[in-house]
């Protein structure tokens, strides 16, 4: 059965399409280089927490501002899906982003956490414009040239560099692409849960988070970060998810993660762990630690571990450091660890991608 797809956005009240003959699927971006200014941009919606799916700044200097038919977007007949999330920027004659790779980090993971089900990127890998008859297709606006884009290069500051160069966030975002290859179809029925407290866009010092949950399980998503601003630290944070209370943690620095409540782990109920999941082998999970907080994995039968390798009831718990799942790769059905570089399988061998061994 073909399905079809519509961008979702072209207006404040989302783009009007037949209902239910197409899918909308939405975007998000760290920055906004259609703009024809160089100014700071104000903190944008797409580093909180929210349901809200359609962001009308998307191009919004071709958006349609009028609404003569009354249309408004059924958001809830359609699931969360998005294939336009920023995995860069492009740079114009006038805005000239740098792209972070935090920004785009937090990004995919914020919408993760928001209930998107279907990661897409744009762009994921950079290229080159071909040079044509008349146009070498590069995004020109007449008459406005100040948002004319670069000729040739099409290099988008993505995780992949238009001449295959492997940039940090492409190790960050695999980070989330392992877990939701795993725990997809665990995380897919769980429903969006807000927190109980409001961020107003200019708030530095008030937790970040959210859940995903199905009533009995579930992730609470943390986002201590936003493009070009200093949040302040969250000390003695103690989140509550109605059944599950974690213990205290601090949030400092630019970190972004999630943690799981009541994840089964081959039959045993894991009440909560104060590390990320990362995937799966076998009767093997791997977790990630999370930057200034302790590693804690407490079960529903009461046992408790705080050392980075243990095995409870016929299963095996791997905790990785953060910069060493940054190069964790599940390939041939194995997971592999690149010494500080980038692993990638082909014709059946694991390769390095920069000089360094794995493991």
């Amino acid at each position: 059965m073909p399905l079809f797809t519509v961008t979702g956005w072209n207006n404040e009240r989302g783009a009007e399409f037949p209902i239910d003959e197409f899918i909308p699927v939405f975007s998000g971006y760290p920055e906004a280089p259609w703009l024809a200014h160089k100014e700071k941009l104000e903190p944008l919606c797409h580093f909180f927490f929210s349901p809200m799916r359609n962001e009308a700044a998307i191009a919004e200097d071709l958006s349609i501002k009028t609404f003569d038919t009354g249309w408004v977007m059924p958001y809830k007949r359609y699931p969360f899906a998005t294939c336009e999330l920023g995995g860069g920027v492009e740079i114009n004659h006038m805005r000239r982003p740098k792209i972070l790779p935090m920004d785009i980090y937090s990004l995919s993971l914020i919408k993760l956490g928001s209930g998107n089900n279907l990661i897409g990127y744009y762009m994921y890998h950079g290229g080159t414009n071909p040079i044509g008859k008349l146009t070498t297709l590069n995004e020109y606006h007449s008459g406005e040239w100040t948002k004319d884009c670069l000729i040739r290069s099409y290099d988008f500051q993505a995780p992949l560099s238009e001449y295959g160069e492997i940039r940090e966030h492409y190790g960050l975002l695999n980070m989330l692409h392992m877990f939701v290859a795993d725990f997809g179809d665990i995380l897919a029925p769980m429903e969006y849960a807000e927190s109980e407290n409001k961020i107003g866009k200019f708030d530095t010092s008030s937790l970040r988070y959210c859940m995903r949950r199905d009533g009995k399980s579930g992730f609470v998503f943390v986002s201590h970060y936003q493009r070009l601003t200093d949040l302040k630290d969250v000390t003695g944070a103690v989140i509550d998810t109605g059944s599950v209370q974690f213990p205290p943690i601090d949030i400092k620095g630019n970190i972004c993660f999630f943690m799981p409540f009541n994840m089964d782990i081959t039959g045993n109920t894991l009440e909560y762990a104060t590390v990320q999941p990362l995937c799966k082998v076998g009767n093997a999970y791997f977790f990630v630690e999370i930057d200034g907080i302790t590693p804690e994995y407490k079960f529903a039968d009461g046992q408790t571990f705080c050392n980075s390798d243990f095995e409870i009831n016929g299963a095996k718990v791997v905790t990785l450091t953060y910069e060493r799942a940054r190069y964790a790769r599940k390939l041939k059905g194995t997971l592999y660890i690149g010494n500080n570089c980038n692993l990638y399988e082909d014709s059946g061998k694991i390769v390095c991608a920069e000089d360094g061994g794995y493991s």
